[in-house]
């Protein structure tokens, strides 16, 4: 839900990593599919169909390119009607073919680590974590397309078209026709607030604070077409509605409101300063996570609990 900071380091690490694919030719080698490319000729291939639009381009500058210029590149191609998943245009299909595979040996695990992201970037709320066992890297986290591969093949690899996701919100945002954030350029976060909207009115079954008493609101703001990717956002990931079924974070947020007043904080951090460095601790301890804009991505449900907690004063205190 945040947006994700890349550096370019990490996009060198990726590329060099893409490069090795190369190695003494890129082949493949199938009952129905066979053929063997290398760099230089795969980059002449590049030029023969998007240097009209980028004269400089090669593999490199796709793989590295930034979502503002995919964008550019995207209206300058649909602007000349051009299509590159024309199942009669042969020399197209090839070309397309080259990328699908390209991405196909993807090591989403070294992807993954390169951006460093723990949580899904879509929905905050499911962890995507690597990890080793017995049976070497793994990975739960898919690489969403932002833009559709197989409509815009050449950016089957650029760092900035690939969306680390739960499998959920990759399914959900599968051939999308809304326009949307892409978190390598701007962030649900940016334009959307959870907000505690009250309490239902007396309800004899629940206790006061009881979650299903708690209202949950979706606040969106910036212009009027940030406002609708905000909109379009939440309609395609669910967000209001699966996170309505976590009122319990909203409602144990209100009640640590009320018992860790500055003055019983104070008084932790006192008597525990040996385990507490800062008060701040004191306060990532009692909301269970860090509230950190910049780690929203490595934290789940961190953007309901930093929304909240601002709007109920807590993050004051610390």
């Amino acid at each position: 839900m945040n947006k994700v900071k890349i550096d370019d380091s990490s996009k060198n690490e990726i590329y060099k990593y893409i490069k090795t694919k190369f190695n003494g030719g890129f082949k493949k080698n199938s009952k129905d599919d066979t053929w063997d490319i290398k760099l230089e000729d795969f980059n002449e291939l590049i030029k023969k169909y998007l240097f009209q639009y980028d004269g400089d381009i090669n593999l490199e500058k796709l793989v590295k390119y930034s979502s503002k210029e995919m964008d550019n590149l995207i209206n300058s191609i649909k602007k000349d009607k051009i299509e590159f998943n024309d199942k009669k245009d042969l020399e197209k299909v090839s070309f397309s073919k080259y990328f699908h595979e390209l991405y196909i040996r993807l090591d989403n695990f070294l992807i993954i680590e390169a951006l460093n992201i723990k949580v899904c970037l879509y929905c905050n709320r499911n962890y995507i974590v690597n990890f080793k066992n017995n049976n070497g890297k793994q990975v739960t986290a898919q690489l969403d397309h932002f833009h559709n591969k197989d409509e815009f093949p050449f950016f089957s690899v650029t760092i900035e078209n690939l969306i680390p996701s739960c499998p959920t919100c990759n399914i959900r945002k599968s051939n999308l026709n809304k326009e949307i954030f892409n978190p390598y350029s701007d962030c649900f976060h940016n334009h959307a607030n959870f907000k505690y909207n009250g309490i239902v009115d007396s309800d004899e079954k629940y206790d006061f604070f009881h979650e299903k008493r708690v209202k949950l609101e979706l606040e969106y703001f910036g212009d009027e077409h940030e406002k609708i990717k905000a909109e379009n956002y939440n309609s395609v990931f669910n967000i209001k509605s699966i996170y309505n079924e976590h009122r319990n974070i909203v409602s144990d947020l209100l009640k640590k409101e009320i018992i860790y007043s500055d003055e019983y904080v104070e008084k932790l951090y006192e008597n525990y300063k040996g385990i507490f460095k800062s008060k701040k601790e004191v306060f990532d301890m009692v909301l269970n996570t860090d509230i950190n804009e910049d780690e929203m991505n490595n934290s789940p449900m961190n953007k309901l609990i930093c929304d909240i907690s601002k709007q109920l004063g807590i993050l004051k205190k610390r």
